[in-house]
């Protein structure tokens, strides 16, 4: 497993000309400029322990392992910290400075003095003197600059663009004296951070335009976004597991790289966006980049988490390979997680497909724990933390805790009540309940949810209730083999009930299999057993009640006509319909469908287009809405504009038809919804969601708006827009004709439920 190398083998510091303003390099009377170019190998540090050192103790942040920077390294550092986002010069290098032809930064300027003796030439004695000397104070400078470019790699893991390349420069200029056969030179040299130049460029290759670094920022904060929107809340220990899942579901190994084929390998497998965004095959991540987009989700989380780099081998005497794995801290003490190796690869072919969730094996562990072939933690994983060849290695990181995370403990080393770590007191021990489920039943007025209402003894120590969802019947629930969750829990006739997330119609005759969970006050958590049910159970049971309604009747009817139409639409479990069961009593109990099932839309108003939001698509190209029919209905609008015009968020507002009647004019404070629109990199993207089947003809009003790179606001118009208008349109077209007409019966009759 590759480690990308910074800097290379060796550092190039060429000589440059005219790099320096008149006024602080004026030309002397004597003397001149350094000419020539030398290839240096960087070294940092030598027996004289000149250069860059470890700083006592031991520290997170790879910047603050290194004890004695210089100011100027300090604020190179901070200048990358300032430019490394879509803005900044390590994004657009023409935002740095401009000389001779390159774009550079400037990390440090140098003047000194140097003693020659004087052979009979006195201009070649002086200019060897000076080249000497301006080399060496160059090469300190790189030296430190490189330490600190290198620890805000690893302190960076977000920055995905860059090349793992870096270039540095020095020129300057030099007068000289001579008295006897003694000289003097006086000197002043500059040293350069390349950005760009004739043959360097600092991004990525895929990323040599600002708009593509863009597109990638985006990327990347969609998919982080898309992956903690379903994180637990409120427990560390089980966010990690989470966050190990989640990049183990998404991803496959590199296979390129599991074939030693590494150069042919893009650059991203080495980032954090590969592992975000989803991989696998030729595509897929290393384990730089598994590690990477670990501690980006984790610095979202607010959990301390670190990279860590070296050497990883599986058996005592199996061959080492480099490897990057991640220490996070929690409780009080730091733990071990490699994602990688909870996410082996399983084909060496080239277009090897996602693996899947692997396991948790290596997640949370200590020095101390042993996997595997009797080798511990820190026997197979062998730290070094260096970030180039022949660079300083940073082992004063955080120190590993000795065992693997104890969920009774919380992670702290209790003696006699008190953590021998940080001195915390031992907390009380808590009470845990006993939750079983003693309703299930089935609820579609909104949208099509289980709920499940349970008891629970035993409380005292409770904070929240929820529930957890399993792929498969499960013995022992826990949050870290969940597929899903929910948070939250409500009191009915005398129970507590927690309920699923929306069911999709083609979903309707899965099984679920769930569990209740209760947070303690202690931050761990006590479950049920796992229960299993089908939504279409509930459904078939009240069809066959006497006590249910012809009305009541109709709608499962027309909803499980709804679900099976949508298992032939999305070609999903045909094999087993969910309406396969009706009667031919049944089934009559449904009318075919017909246009005056759907009402339709009702146009925006004459007047309402003369407001703030304005009358006509001046900001933007719109396109059609798209459907969405998983859970509860929802429409996405698609807005089009360059985003290099665009200089803010771009906002969706969105009115129902009562708020929009009711307004004189259309503001931001009227509406009933607001939202930032997502970028995909082609389109912004607005969301109405939560629409149910009874308010498929409940036309609602939107509009998008941004202030553009030229301070003036546009917007796209207000759009009036209805399902039942989606739906009259599509049961007359040949796309989906019977999934349309199915779904307008479906909400034909929920509306004759629901709304009388």
């Amino acid at each position: 497993m590759r480690i990308r190398k910074w800097l290379g083998l060796a550092l190039v510091l060429a000589m440059l000309f005219g790099l320096f303003p008149a006024s602080a390099l004026a030309m002397p009377t004597y003397g001149g400029e350094i000419s020539g170019t030398w290839d240096v190998e960087l070294t940092r540090s030598n027996a004289s322990g000149s250069g860059p050192q470890l700083a006592p103790g031991n520290h997170p942040e790879w910047i603050d392992r290194i004890g004695n920077l210089p100011q100027y390294a300090v604020d190179f550092y901070d200048w990358l910290e300032a430019n490394a986002n879509a803005s900044g010069a390590l994004a657009d290098p023409t935002l740095g400075t401009y000389s001779g032809g390159n774009y550079l930064y400037q990390i440090a300027e140098i003047s000194g003095t140097a003693s020659f003796t004087y052979t009979g030439n006195a201009e070649t004695d002086a200019q060897n003197a000076a080249s000497s000397a301006m080399l060496a104070d160059a090469t300190m400078v790189v030296n430190y600059a490189g330490a600190a470019y290198g620890a805000f790699d690893k302190d960076h893991p977000e920055v995905f663009w860059l090349s793992g390349r870096a270039q540095y420069g020095y020129g300057g200029n030099y007068d000289y004296s001579v008295s006897g056969s003694k000289g003097t030179v006086y000197y002043t040299v500059a040293v350069y951070f390349y950005l760009i130049n004739d043959d360097f460029d600092i991004r990525a290759a895929e990323y040599r335009s600002v708009s593509s670094i863009q597109e990638g920022i985006a990327a990347r904060d969609a998919a982080v976004n898309s992956i903690l929107a379903a994180c637990p809340q409120e427990d560390a220990y089980a966010q990690i597991y989470y966050l190990n899942q989640v990049l183990t579901e998404r991803n496959g190994y590199n296979s390129l790289v599991a074939t030693g084929n590494q150069s042919a390998a893009a650059n991203s497998a080495w980032e954090c966006i590969s592992a975000l965004t989803g991989n696998a095959g030729t595509a897929g991540p290393v384990c730089e980049g598994y590690a990477r987009a670990f501690m980006v989700l984790c610095d979202k989380l607010g959990i301390p988490c670190v990279l860590v780099q070296g050497y990883a081998k599986s058996t005592a005497d199996g061959e080492a390979g480099n490897h990057m794995w991640n220490y996070v801290n929690l409780g009080c003490q730091w733990y071990a997680v490699d994602v990688t190796w909870n996410d082996p690869y399983v084909s060496n072919k080239p277009d090897a497909v996602l693996s899947g969730y692997e396991g948790n094996s290596w997640v949370l562990l200590g020095a101390d724990t042993v996997l595997g072939e009797d080798l511990s933690f820190i026997q197979s994983h062998i730290v070094t933390n260096n970030t180039t060849v022949n660079s300083l290695n940073y082992v004063n990181g955080p120190v590993l805790a000795s065992l693997a995370y104890d969920t009774a403990s919380g992670g702290h080393n209790y003696e006699n009540g008190v953590c021998t770590n940080c001195g915390a007191s031992e907390p009380d021990s808590v009470t845990v309940p006993t939750l079983t489920a003693k309703n299930i039943s089935l609820s579609f007025e909104d949208e099509i949810l289980v709920n499940v209402y349970f008891t629970a003894e035993n409380t005292a120590d409770v904070k929240n209730y929820g529930l957890l969802l399993f792929s498969e019947k499960v013995s022992a629930p826990t949050f870290q083999t969940a597929i899903a969750h929910t948070e939250g829990w409500y009191e009915s006739n005398g129970y507590l009930g927690v309920t699923t997330p929306g069911i999709a119609a083609k979903n309707m005759g899965d099984t679920l299999y769930f569990a209740v969970y209760a947070l303690l006050s202690d931050g761990s958590y006590a479950y049920s057993k796992c229960y299993s049910y089908a939504p279409t159970t509930y459904a078939n049971n009240l069809l066959n009640k006497t006590t249910t309604t012809q009305q009541m009747k109709s709608l499962i009817v027309a909803m499980l006509n709804y679900g099976a139409a949508a298992q032939t639409y999305f070609d999903y479990n045909t094999g087993a319909l969910v309406n396969a069961k009706l009667t031919d009593e049944q089934k009559a109990l449904v009318v075919d469908y017909n246009n005056d099932m759907l009402d339709g839309l009702t146009t925006c108003a004459a007047g309402k287009k003369g407001t703030l939001f304005g009358s006509g698509n001046t900001g933007f190209s719109k396109r059609t809405p798209s459907v969405n029919f998983e859970g509860a209905f929802s429409v996405n609008f698609y807005f089009s504009q360059p985003k290099a015009t665009v200089g803010s968020d771009v906002t969706f507002y969105v009115w129902d038809k009562a708020a929009y009647e009711s307004a004189a004019t259309l503001l931001p404070q009227n509406a009933i919804a607001t939202s930032k629109c997502s970028f995909d990199g082609t389109y912004y993207t607005g969301i109405v969601e939560g629409i149910a089947a009874k308010e498929v003809d409940e036309t609602f009003y939107c509009a998008a708006v941004y202030t553009g790179t030229d301070g003036n606001t546009y917007v796209s118009g207000v759009i009036a827009y209805s399902l039942g208008y989606y739906l009259e349109n599509q049961a007359s077209g040949t796309k989906m004709p019977d999934f349309a007409k199915a779904t307008g019966v479906y909400a034909y009759y929920a509306k004759l439920n629901f709304n009388n």
